[in-house]
């Protein structure tokens, strides 16, 4: 099982905007083409409208549970889980805890249950207080 976990630092952002389509591509790519399993993103700051737009965008032979950035205008922080073909329908379970901070989904593997836990902790304590 191969996890892979990413701030992006802003889906977003200004500084994606030229980048935004082949970053979705190359996303896709990195998880539809089993060079990984899970794919963890963190601070995404994507709306609910804007992660529609890139859920499509990346959907393709993987399945993704979003959690929308938070805030006024949901810019802020944000997370999603990406499981890879072999693991869409191994999914129970997915639950937000905290909206765009974190998230989880269980899965069922034989007689294994296990669990991936993703969490978003902004660097200033007035943040983390969400």
């Amino acid at each position: 099982m191969r996890i892979t976990t990413w701030n992006v630092r802003g889906l977003g952002g200004g500084q994606w905007k030229r980048k935004r389509g082949r970053l979705r591509q190359e996303m896709h790519k990195y998880v539809t083409k089993g060079q990984v399993d899970f794919l963890l993103l963190q601070e995404h700051r994507l709306s609910k409208a804007k992660i529609e737009n890139y859920g499509s965008t990346i959907s393709g032979d993987c399945v993704h549970f979003w959690s929308p950035g938070y805030g006024a205008e949901e810019n802020a922080g944000g997370v999603c889980i990406v499981c890879g073909e072999i693991w869409k329908e191994k999914v129970l379970d997915a639950k937000i805890i905290i909206q765009g901070t974190a998230q989880f989904i269980i899965m069922e593997n034989g007689d294994t249950r296990l669990g991936i836990l993703n969490v978003y902790a902004p660097d200033h304590a007035s943040a983390r207080a969400n």
